[in-house]
């Protein structure tokens, strides 16, 4: 499976909040993501992996950086709100089924480290968000409205 990624032009550059020639997307969810926030007359400014979140990494213990992959200041109703979103697929959200599968040994090692940082990462961006007064949003294709291809 080939993945999507570049770099967004946008429609409305005033709404960036960042350099506007490295608006990055990894996936074509986050693509998706980013053509809605350009175009929501809601959203006042928004960025692409400019917020980074210290983080312990839960295996070797070192300290790590978690760059976000949006931070998005909008109107919602009379207040302004400010979040971090994440966007990822659905199933990289939920623990990994050990039991019952013919996955190689090393696969599901690696599915558990993965869910492990992905964990720890959120954690530390809930912190953050916290102590700011943001939101920390996971979001996946079922949010997103994007049904499987």
């Amino acid at each position: 499976m080939a993945l999507l990624q570049g770099f967004y032009k946008p429609q409305n550059p005033q709404k960036y909040k960042g350099d506007i020639k490295q608006i990055v997307y990894r996936s074509s969810y986050e693509l998706s993501f980013l053509t809605r926030l350009d175009n929501d007359k809601d959203v006042i400014q928004y960025s692409s992996e400019e917020v980074i979140v210290p983080y312990r990494d839960p295996v070797d213990k070192r300290l790590r950086r978690y760059f976000c992959d949006f931070y998005v200041k909008r109107k919602l109703g009379d207040k302004i709100v400010e979040q971090l979103i994440e966007i990822k697929p659905y199933v990289q959200t939920i623990p990994p089924v050990l039991t019952g599968t013919k996955k190689k040994k090393k696969t599901l090692l690696n599915e558990v480290y993965t869910f492990a940082l992905n964990q720890a990462k959120w954690d530390a961006a809930r912190t953050y968000c916290s102590r700011r007064g943001w939101e920390f949003i996971i979001m996946t294709e079922k949010e997103l409205g994007i049904g499987p291809r």
